[in-house]
């Protein structure tokens, strides 16, 4: 470490030399583009608080009686719509995998993000296309409506934009 250039004038050395040469030893130390040395800081040897996996400013669509589509595995507009923002830009796309109420694409057209949307039910895939067109207005209670096989859809089925089905 003391063979490398000083830093620049107006700037100067958080720990003495002694420190440096032991975190440089430790593998602590990269050098930038121009030679300059940096200190190495890791995530999870931070003395800040890591975010928890509990997060208590949303509330749960179900439980709290909030405003709900009332299809029963809806997610808070409110949750989606900062970790959407949070993992892309404007214009990028969106893939939900399972688009149940449509929830996630609906912040994701908020936030300006092309989005695609798959599930394997029709129901979802009906109530999706009814709050892409009307809103986050109340559709009815899906919990207890079971089609039957015949009912059922065969193959897959596209909706357009405007609610009608096509098979694909």
């Amino acid at each position: 470490m003391a063979s490398q250039t000083p830093p620049p004038k107006g700037k100067h050395w958080q720990y003495p030399p002694s420190r440096l040469d032991q975190l440089d030893a430790a593998g602590g130390i990269c050098r930038s583009s121009n030679g300059n040395p940096r200190r190495k800081v890791y995530f999870n040897r931070s003395a800040g608080i890591p975010e928890q996996d509990i997060w208590m400013d949303f509330k749960d669509a179900h439980n709290q009686n909030i405003h709900i589509t009332g299809y029963p595995t809806e997610k808070n507009f409110g949750l989606l719509s900062p970790l959407i923002e949070a993992t892309g830009n404007n214009g990028e796309l969106v893939l939900d995998c399972h688009c149940g109420s449509g929830t996630s694409l609906e912040a994701a057209g908020a936030l300006g993000r092309r989005f695609i949307s798959i599930d394997d039910s029709e129901a979802a895939i009906a109530t999706t296309v009814n709050r892409l067109r009307d809103g986050r207005s109340a559709m009815g209670d899906f919990v207890g409506v079971r089609g039957t096989p015949e009912t059922e859809p065969q193959g897959e089925m596209l909706f357009t934009l405007d609610g009608a089905p096509s098979k694909g």
